[in-house]
């Protein structure tokens, strides 16, 4: 009998290595490093990634130092990847406290597979272990979903609960076996929560997990085995799990921790979560990534679905999709920006769904997905999108609607390259039922040999419905990434780079929507995905917005050169100020890279700042006091710098934010010159500091310094005793920062 006890470090920081393959990626780099978090508790983790990897191939890897890993490293809640890793390199990293180690998903329940590699592997991994202490885990994986095509299915004679059973026994023997007394119950868990009203939806594809209440199950099955908290306890969700969906997760993950070998039903658990009458669009993405505002079908086979779809406020509603007749797959060659009154994140675009009339490892001919909890007194309009990139033939889709009248509608879009059409279905009608099927196969101009057919996303309002969301005033500070979407709904992502794209209805940091909104109003060149992955600002972006930027060029680069671009800001309020930050990067340079950015508003050219992007991860640029013109408006032009000598006149823009002024008794001056106020002044004087190596210097007119100040705090203005200055004009210094001060 193994014990599979654990060590925990109650409020302290655990180290955390894996050995393995996509199942790891979908148990630990996402939510794991967040529950941790809010349970007081901190982890380093790390992954030695390669997709679809056996323990078998792990050891050869070990015997051969090869280079194969992708070393994934969360520090800090940010997921850093490096290519091109061995195993000793890995190991070494740091003073790990657990490493696990998994078999590849087909062999889980085969327990000769596990010998003579695990035993290889610990005998390799033992000695290059800096911490004397380090304990090994195993990471017990799930048994496939009941429709899985996975020809590892086989070996369990495609029956899931013949798969869960061997899986339970097969890790058991072998940690006996190897002597490892930690085991992860993952399986146990995913099996949990199939016994829910979730069923059997916790795999996208069946076998990898379904990316937002599947992966966090897990994630909640290592915190507690981890930690020895009770996750049910822990008051983390992830933004895009509906509250019910984290309470199933939780208690799935705890029930297998209490019991690993036993199944515990949660038949019994209710979905309480308050929602509202249909009345609002409601968006969904077809195997896109987790983006606020819209819902995400991950799972293209028969029966996923969602239940109680949020609309485009974040609220929970009656309406449910269920998928009717399966897909063939999930395409990931989509557009990452476009331009549609959709309105799309890229998180939206570039997955989707396929079919396919002519072998391509299956035959799906036809697909369909429906929608219960409809008014049947009440008719709808559909917006629906798809795209695949880099093709030179017709890929054709007729999508059928099915409501009160059998093809009540049928509207065509040709997904070939497609970046700026979408189709629209209006007025469809239930039936009495509150259903509308939406069937799709290959439409009559479809040239593609294999018969490809796609939907990638789609937008469905009630009739007399609106797009319009309720909105909050601008107050606090909003969040803007050019070209990335970081999974983080606090930040707002414009992904075109063309004219006349936009975001409109802001996102404050505190998540609410704003009547803020941001357009290009002159074009950008393209996107750079050179940026840093590690950065270190005031904005605190993650990776994903730090990597990408918008860029524009004053050469022509492959045909075309764009030397200036610009976007504005709208429905601001005109009685208001506004203070803007600025990140920009482009690694790997040589040369200076400057972009100018200035700012126009009720002044013309009111600021200008400059910044050089060249391996650029921690300085940013202010612009304070800017005040929008009567229209509540902001104009920001960009282009390269006076101190720019890139030979194409490259220039980037990444990341920003916008917060209104809270600073008071602002006067005209400080408008001007946008670090001193008052000014002038009698006893006090406020300065604004960007940097905390910036020293305050006053100088006399004649250049004698008469006050020198460090210890600043940086990002805020520093308040001065300027009472024994004599009346009379001084000039005061703030790094690259110089202005007149009248003094009364």
């Amino acid at each position: 009998m193994v014990v599979v006890g654990i060590t925990t470090l109650h409020a302290g920081q655990i180290k955390l290595l894996a050995i393995g393959n996509s199942f790891s990626e979908d148990a630990l780099e996402q939510y794991l490093y967040e529950l941790a978090d809010a349970g007081g508790d901190d982890i380093i983790i790390g992954n030695l990634y390669i997709g679809g990897s056996s323990l078998a191939q792990h050891y050869n890897n070990s015997v051969m130092n090869t280079t194969q890993y992708a070393y994934r490293k969360i520090v800090n809640g940010v997921k850093k990847e490096t290519g091109s890793y061995t195993l000793q390199k890995g190991i070494t990293d740091e003073d790990w406290d657990y490493i696990s180690f998994q078999q590849a998903s087909p062999n889980s329940g085969q327990y000769n597979t596990f010998f003579p590699a695990l035993t290889k592997l610990l005998e390799f991994t033992e000695p290059l272990a800096t911490n004397p202490n380090v304990e090994f885990i195993l990471h017990r994986t799930w048994a496939y979903a009941k429709n899985s095509t996975h020809d590892g299915f086989n070996n369990y004679g495609k029956d899931q609960m013949t798969m869960f059973n061997a899986i339970v026994d097969a890790y058991d023997r072998v940690a006996e076996t190897a002597e490892i007394s930690i085991i992860i119950p993952a399986g146990t868990a995913i099996q949990n929560g199939r016994t829910s009203v979730l069923g059997d939806s916790f795999c996208r594809d069946g076998y990898h997990l379904e990316l937002t209440y599947g992966r966090f199950t897990v994630a909640c099955t290592w915190y507690e085995k981890l930690f020895g908290k009770d996750v049910t306890k822990n008051p983390y969700a992830p933004p895009l799990v509906s509250p019910f969906q984290a309470q199933i997760a939780k208690y799935a993950a705890h029930y297998a921790v209490e019991e690993p070998n036993t199944i515990t039903s949660l038949a019994d658990l209710e979905d309480e979560t308050p929602t509202v009458p249909f009345t609002k669009t409601i968006n969904l993405s077809f195997a896109g990534t987790p983006t606020a505002g819209w819902n995400v079908l991950a799972d293209y086979n028969l029966n996923a679905g969602i239940d109680k779809l949020r609309d485009i406020a974040g609220d929970y509603t009656d309406v449910t999709v269920k998928i009717t007749d399966r897909f063939g797959g999930v395409n990931s060659d989509g557009p990452t920006s476009t331009n549609t009154s959709m309105n799309m994140p890229a998180g939206a675009t570039r997955n989707s769904f396929f079919g396919n009339t002519a072998d391509f490892g299956g035959f799906e001919p036809t697909a369909a997905v429906k929608f219960y909890g409809l008014d049947p007194d009440q008719t709808y309009d559909f917006q629906i999108f798809a795209g695949r990139m880099n093709v030179s033939d017709n890929r054709e889709t007729a999508y059928r609607f099915d409501g009160l009248n059998n093809s009540d509608t049928i509207v065509y879009l040709n997904a070939s390259n497609n970046s700026t059409k979408i189709v629209e279905a209006y007025s469809i009608a239930p039936n009495s039922n509150g259903e509308i099927e939406l069937k799709m196969k290959p439409g009559p101009n479809n040239t593609n040999g294999t018969g490809f057919y796609y939907i990638a996303a789609l937008s469905i309002t009630p009739k007399g419905g609106t797009t319009e969301l309720p909105t909050t005033p601008f107050s606090s500070k909003i969040n803007l990434s050019f070209v990335s979407s970081s999974g983080d709904p606090t930040w707002n992502l414009l992904a075109d780079y063309n004219e006349g794209a936009n975001v409109k209805h802001l996102v404050d940091e505190d998540g609410e929507l704003t009547d803020a909104s941001v357009h290009i109003t002159k074009r950008f060149r393209g996107i750079n995905s050179n940026g840093p992955t590690v950065s270190s600002t005031n904005l605190n972006m993650p990776a994903a917005v730090s990597v990408q930027s918008f860029h524009g060029n004053t050469a022509l680069w492959d045909g075309l050169a764009v030397p200036t671009s610009a976007f504005k800001f709208s429905s601001l309020n005109p009685a208001k100020t506004y203070d803007f930050e600025i990140f920009a990067s482009r690694m790997d340079a040589s040369d200076n890279r400057e972009a100018y950015y200035t700012f126009s508003g009720a002044v013309p050219n009111d600021t200008t700042l400059f910044l050089n992007a060249s391996n650029n991860t921690d300085k940013t640029v202010l612009a304070l006091g800017i005040k929008p013109d009567d229209a509540g408006e902001i104009l920001i032009d960009v282009g390269p710098g006076p101190n720019n000598n890139n030979n194409n006149g490259f220039f980037y823009i990444t990341a920003m934010s916008i917060a209104v002024t809270e600073y008071t008794g602002l006067t005209e001056t400080f408008l001007l010159e946008k670090f001193l106020y008052p000014n002038p002044c009698v006893n006090e004087l406020n300065v604004y500091v960007n940097n905390k190596s910036d020293p305050i210097r006053i100088y006399g007119v004649e250049g004698k310094e008469l006050m020198f100040v460090t210890n600043v705090t940086a990002r805020d203005f520093h308040k001065l005793d300027v009472s024994d200055l004599l009346p009379g004009t001084y000039i005061v210094n703030v790094g690259s920062k110089s202005s007149k001060l009248i003094k009364h």
